[in-house]
């Protein structure tokens, strides 16, 4: 028993090698929809390093392409309203054509990127890379709605009217009755009293 115990471990620890393997090897990576925030990504790049997402498209945040750093590099800065700007980050290319900044972009977050700004300092920005643009799901197809049957509104029918008599003072005819049954009383219609 014991020894069947071992081979079930070893073989276990053996398809998951196997499995960890093969994931470092593809890098692990995955698109994905979470929304990423440029601000947050000048501000801390090392907060979604290693994280791929939509870069977020609001109407209060934008980006304007500055320059290209390298053949393969452009420069944007981060937008916040008409007037503020804020940081910027570095987009990674795959040619030399900056993206363009009203589209929503999937992007791959590399982290912090040493650059050399305006004045001969180096600093860091965030930097990420472009990975085409972001085409939202279409909404999802409703079902034509069945229509429902209606109720039908049943009419009472009028109650059955007696043919009209031309004696107004004859009695009805009672209705038939059962065996065993004493008939009603008969009405009597008198006249009007005459003055």
């Amino acid at each position: 028993m014991g020894t069947f115990l071992k081979v079930c471990l070893l073989v276990a620890a053996i398809i998951v090698g196997v499995m960890l393997l093969s994931h470092s090897e593809s890098g692990g990576y995955s698109p994905s929809e979470q929304r990423l925030d440029p601000i947050e990504i000048s501000k801390n790049p090392y907060k979604f390093q290693g994280q791929s997402g939509v870069l977020l498209d609001t109407p209060y945040l934008g980006m304007t392409f500055v320059n290209m750093l390298d053949e393969h590099t452009a420069a944007y800065k981060v937008n916040v309203g008409a007037l503020f700007s804020t940081d910027e980050i570095a987009v990674n290319l795959e040619d030399s054509n900056p993206p363009d900044p009203a589209r929503p972009w999937r992007v791959y977050v590399e982290g912090p990127t040493d650059v050399t700004n305006g004045f001969g300092a180096s600093e860091k920005i965030g930097t990420v890379r472009f990975e085409g643009y972001y085409d939202p799901p279409p909404p999802p197809i409703q079902p034509a709605a069945t229509p429902l049957p209606q109720p039908t509104e049943v009419q009472p029918e009028p109650p059955v009217q007696p043919p009209a008599s031309p004696d107004a003072n004859e009695t009805p005819t009672p209705p038939p009755q059962e065996p065993g049954q004493q008939p009603p009383a008969p009405i009597v219609r008198q006249p009007p009293p005459q003055e």
